[in-house]
């Protein structure tokens, strides 16, 4: 695997597992009477804000629904990244 590949494969899988769980565990919440806004956010983004809500309610409809969401974006992004390193490999082929 070249250095393209890797770069695309390493910004995929960082962008799609480590940005989420980051957003997740960035910003603390109240109960869930008192309704889901944030007590106290550590980095305090709106784009990392958005990101966590749409996980939070993305993880929240999963759990109703047995994880098969969550299973199916993990195999949407490891689909995503595989014929993405197919498609760089092309880009970059070398021609004969």
């Amino acid at each position: 695997m070249n250095k393209s590949k890797i770069v695309f494969v390493t910004i995929m899988y960082f962008y799609a597992f480590v940005v989420p769980i980051i957003s997740i565990m960035n910003c603390s919440k109240w109960p869930f009477i008192l309704g889901l806004t944030e007590l106290n956010c550590l980095i305090n983004y709106d784009l990392i804000r958005i990101i966590e809500e749409y996980v939070n309610g993305y993880i929240y409809m999963s759990s109703f629904h047995g994880y098969l969401p969550i299973l199916a974006y993990i195999l949407i992004v490891i689909l995503i990244t595989y014929f993405g390193t197919k498609l760089i490999g092309k880009l970059y082929e070398k021609p004969k």
